[in-house]
């Protein structure tokens, strides 16, 4: 979320925006920020992506610190669809001018926190790399390398970087021996990991890379069952999720993620088989397609991205990245209005 603050000659005075969970909003950024230039709030319009929340959370209502303020016209981009929020009504009983746009721009810009209010769940991107005649691994299951050295560099620096945590599956795992962290220039960042472990096959293999030794993040094991005597390296978590018939129900873990662990928006990597299964579910909000001009030259569809499941999204944007080709696709869920 986003706010500024313009004075009567619509220079900007102000700017803020909403940088962690449980910190200060846009708007409270903002109007701090519009002070300490020495700017008469009085005088001034607060323009927000976000309708300013009216209740207490992890900070105090940013209705009462604009009421404070003495600003006397807010332009709100979008509108809350958490029911307990009626800031807008709130500021014109304090007669304040509130102009609502529900701009297309400021829903796309609020997309995860939407998604997070109105379906309980994180916002989930999903990416996968394919060669020209679509298949994402080798014969053997190995992936490395499809995609260029700029379209790795794009995973790392804006998929995995701008998520909470990653999705994966243990055979993943297992087949490329992946640390799933962050890595941009000479730096690497810890990323949390969820790893869908029905019999928690990860635990057999303490030497695997995804076991390295957390400080920040958390490796989250989704298994069926919680064994009764088992030692857990620090920041290791099994999360206990229902799996009918050996395959796990999708929607329940995400609740789980979403309530008891503020996971708020998620990158699924995995293989094809998990990728359809959540196509064919409607289960992925964006998708990002790098397409390589290489080729593996197998006949065998097993590791084949069914691109026909992605008619059900649309192309956002299209683009050259070296040698790559990168499509997006996305449902656009969050832009459904509810006043």
């Amino acid at each position: 979320m986003g706010a500024i603050i313009l004075d009567e000659k619509n220079k900007i005075v102000g700017a803020g925006f909403h940088a962690e969970f449980g910190k200060d909003h846009a708007e409270v950024v903002a109007i701090k920020n519009a002070k300490k230039n020495g700017a008469d709030l009085s005088n001034c319009t607060l323009v927000v992506s976000l309708e300013p929340c009216s209740h207490y959370g992890k900070t105090p209502p940013c209705t009462n610190l604009i009421i404070e303020s003495g600003i006397k016209k807010v332009i709100v981009g979008s509108k809350d669809p958490n029911p307990v929020v009626r800031g807008i009504d709130l500021l014109k009983e304090h007669n304040i001018d509130v102009i609502l746009i529900e701009s297309q721009e400021a829903l796309d810009l609020n997309k995860e926190f939407f998604t997070n209010q109105r379906y309980q769940r994180p916002f989930i991107i999903a990416k996968a790399a394919i060669t020209r005649d679509e298949q994402m691994a080798k014969d053997d299951g190995s992936s490395k390398w499809i995609s260029g050295e700029k379209s790795r560099a794009y995973t790392h620096e804006v998929l995995r970087s701008g998520v909470n945590a990653i999705l994966t599956t243990a055979k993943t795992v297992l087949t490329d021996d992946a640390r799933f962290t962050i890595r941009t220039n000479d730096s690497v960042s810890e990323l949390t990991t969820i790893v869908i472990d029905r019999n928690l096959e990860l635990l057999k293999n303490k030497n695997l890379a995804i076991h390295y030794a957390r400080k920040s993040s958390k490796l989250f094991l989704v298994a069926e069952k919680i064994p009764n005597d088992i030692t857990l390296n620090p920041n290791t978590e099994i999360v206990e999720s229902t799996f009918t018939d050996g395959k796990l129900e999708f929607e329940s873990l995400l609740t789980q993620l979403y309530k008891n662990h503020s996971i708020y928006s998620l990158l699924i990597e995995t293989g094809p088989t998990f990728l359809n299964a959540l196509l064919d579910k409607n289960w992925i909000d964006e998708f990002v397609l790098f397409k390589s001009p290489n080729s593996f030259h197998i006949s065998s569809d097993r590791f084949k991205l069914d691109l026909s499941k992605l008619t059900a999204l649309k192309e956002e944007a299209s683009w050259e990245l070296d040698v790559d080709v990168v499509k997006t696709y996305s449902t656009q869920n969050w832009r459904v209005h509810k006043h």
